[in-house]
């Protein structure tokens, strides 16, 4: 007998047009959260506090998702955050190799590659 296909209309997706947009929406309060708090910090002129961009809004998804497990405010679709962390990684690598400039980094070949040997032959070491 063949299988049968059954239909419940109680089934949930798992990723759906509103879990997308409401995980756009929280990376839009981080993104846009970071700049002004990055703003705030360079007006107390630290100067040994360089701390990049990402790293603020780093800080606020953290802090949002804590507050979110914490108080049961939202539940976050940890799929569709999945899924939408993986298309910005591929995103942010292409743009970053698309402006890389090779022939800038290509004198450091020989230095990588003779750390890259001494590793190896250390490594060897260490593991016979």
């Amino acid at each position: 007998f063949p299988e049968l296909v059954t239909y419940n209309e109680y089934e949930e997706d798992k990723v759906t047009a509103k879990k997308v947009i409401e995980v756009l929406f929280i990376l839009l309060i981080c993104i846009s959260g970071a700049k002004y708090l990055e703003e705030w910090v360079a007006t107390f002129e630290i100067s040994w506090l360089m701390i990049p961009d990402f790293v603020y809004a780093l800080f606020i998804g953290v802090f949002i998702t804590n507050v979110f497990e914490v108080t049961k405010l939202h539940k976050t679709d940890s799929e569709t955050v999945d899924i939408l962390g993986t298309v910005s990684l591929s995103l942010f690598l292409a743009m970053a190799l698309m402006s890389l400039k090779l022939w800038n980094i290509f004198d450091l070949a020989i230095p990588f590659l003779v750390i890259l040997a001494v590793q190896a032959v250390v490594l060897g070491i260490f593991s016979y």
